[in-house]
C-alpha cells in the first residue's frame, strides 16, 4: 500500500461513517470496467467539523460485488473501509465491519468490494 493511500485512510479515519453518494461503472476503455465511488466524509485535517467529497477511482477492475440485501442500505459506510493487496490487485472492502486486517476470502464473502489493477483517491 502506498504512502498516499495510507495517508488518505488516516486523514479520513478509514472513511468511518462516510455517506455513499454515487457509484458509476464504465466499460468505455475495454472489457474490464472502471468504477468510481463518491463518498462524503469527515476531513480530519480540517480543524472545523467539515465533510467533503472523496472520489475512489478503480481502473482495470478484475472483480467486484455490489450487493444490497432487502431491507438494508449500503448508503452509509458505518465502519470504514479496508484495503487489501493480493496477487497484483488492490481490493477495497466497503463492508469490512471495522475489521481492517482482512483475508481475501473474507473480502469476497462480503457484499460490497472492488478489486482493481489501479486504485486512487482524489479530492476535488
Amino acid at each position: 500500500m502506498s504512502n498516499t493511500v495510507s495517508e488518505i485512510l488516516l486523514r479520513f479515519d478509514n472513511f468511518n461513517d462516510s455517506v455513499l453518494e454515487d457509484i458509476s461503472i464504465s466499460y468505455a476503455r475495454g472489457p474490464r470496467p472502471d468504477i468510481q465511488i463518491v463518498l462524503n466524509c469527515q476531513d480530519d485535517l480540517n480543524p472545523q467539523t467539515t465533510r467533503r467529497q472523496c472520489f475512489v477511482n478503480f481502473q482495470d477492475v478484475e472483480e467486484f460485488k455490489l450487493e444490497q440485501r432487502l431491507k438494508t442500505s449500503s448508503i452509509v459506510v458505518s465502519f470504514g473501509i479496508a484495503v487489501i493487496m493480493e496477487a497484483g490487485l488492490t481490493y477495497v472492502d466497503f463492508a469490512c465491519d471495522g475489521f481492517l486486517d482482512r483475508t481475501i476470502q473474507e473480502v469476497r464473502a462480503g457484499g460490497f468490494y472492488i478489486g482493481a489493477r489501479k486504485v486512487d483517491f482524489t479530492l476535488p
